[in-house]
C-alpha cells in the first residue's frame, strides 16, 4: 500500500480531529529521524487508532506497522469506547473540545445504535440516550455536546477546526452558525478577523467570560453565592446553568468546589443518582 487512501479508516477513529500542521510536522519528523515508535491500531482490517503516524509513513515512504485487535466476536468489544480511553489520557482538552469529542461520538452513535435495534427487533422511534451518555463519557454538560453537535452540523469547516484547535468556545460557535447558517460567510468573516469578526456580526449579549480581565470579578460571583444560600441547590443548579457559558460554568463549579467543598461533593453525587432533593 502506497497511499492513504488504501487505508480504510473506521467510523470511531474520526471523533478526534487530526493533528494541526505544527503538531504533524513535529511528529513526522521524529518518525523521519526515530522510526515509527507506535503501531497502528486496526478493528476489522480498518485503522482504529494511528492516522497521523500512517499519514506520516506514508509521506514518508516507509511501510506503516500495525496491529491489529484481537476480538473474538461476542459484541463486548466497544471500538468507540476504546478510542476514547486510549487518547482522552493523552491530550490536554478544554471543555469546548471534549464537547466537539462528544457531539461526533454521539452522531455515530446514533447510527451504530440504530442499526443495532434493527438487528433486536428494537422500534427505531424508540429514544436514543446517545447525547447523555456522551456528554458522561466526556465530563461535560449534555447541553456543550449538544452544542458541538449544532456546531458540527451547521458549521464551515473553518469554524469546526477553529473549535477543535480551542481557538473558539463551542457556545461562542454554535450561537455564530445559527445566526449566521451561510457557511461560506461564516469562513469568510473568521479569515477577516477570527473571533472579533464574528461577535460583530451576531447579536452576541455581552459580556463573553473569556473577554473580561481576569482581575476583576467573573460575572457569575452572585451566582455562587445564591446557590450556596438557596434551600433546594439542584432547582437553583437547573435555573443557574442554562444562563452561563462554558466558560462561567467552569468557574462557577470550582468555585462551589472552593467554598464548600462537601456540598459540592453531595450535590454531583445526588445529580448522578437523579435525585432532587438536595437540600
Amino acid at each position: 500500500m502506497n497511499n492513504e487512501q488504501q487505508y480504510e479508516i473506521h467510523p470511531a477513529a474520526t471523533i478526534f480531529p487530526m493533528m494541526d500542521e505544527a503538531s504533524f510536522a513535529a511528529l513526522k519528523n521524529d518518525i523521519e529521524k526515530n522510526g515509527q515508535q507506535k503501531w497502528i491500531t486496526f478493528y476489522q482490517g480498518k485503522v482504529l487508532d494511528g492516522r497521523n503516524r500512517l499519514r506520516a509513513c506514508l509521506e514518508l515512504g516507509i511501510e506503516p506497522e500495525g496491529e491489529e485487535i484481537d476480538d473474538d466476536g461476542s459484541g463486548q468489544f466497544d471500538p468507540y469506547q476504546w478510542v476514547l480511553s486510549m487518547n482522552l489520557h493523552r491530550r490536554h482538552l478544554t471543555e469546548s473540545q471534549r464537547a466537539m469529542i462528544g457531539g461526533r461520538l454521539a452522531t455515530l452513535r446514533i447510527g451504530h445504535v440504530k442499526s443495532q435495534r434493527e438487528k433486536d427487533g428494537v422500534p427505531i422511534g424508540t429514544p436514543s440516550t446517545s447525547l447523555e451518555e456522551s456528554a458522561n463519557m466526556l465530563n461535560v454538560a449534555r447541553r456543550s455536546v449538544a452544542r458541538a453537535k449544532q456546531v458540527l452540523d451547521a458549521g464551515s469547516k473553518e469554524i469546526i477546526e477553529a473549535v477543535d484547535s480551542g481557538a473558539l468556545p463551542v457556545s461562542f460557535a454554535a450561537k455564530v452558525v445559527v445566526e449566521e447558517p451561510d457557511k461560506k460567510t461564516q469562513t469568510q468573516l473568521f479569515k477577516k478577523g477570527g473571533k472579533a469578526a464574528l461577535r460583530e456580526h451576531i447579536t452576541e449579549p455581552p459580556p463573553f467570560v473569556d473577554d473580561v480581565k481576569r482581575n476583576k470579578p467573573l460575572p457569575d460571583e452572585a451566582c455562587v453565592k445564591a446557590f450556596l444560600k438557596a434551600e433546594n441547590k439542584l432547582q437553583v443548579l437547573d435555573a443557574l446553568i442554562d444562563k452561563l457559558t462554558d466558560e462561567q460554568r467552569c468557574y462557577f463549579i470550582e468555585s462551589i468546589k472552593r467554598k464548600d467543598s462537601r456540598r459540592y461533593i453531595e450535590i454531583v453525587y445526588k445529580k448522578q443518582q437523579g435525585s432532587s432533593d438536595v437540600v
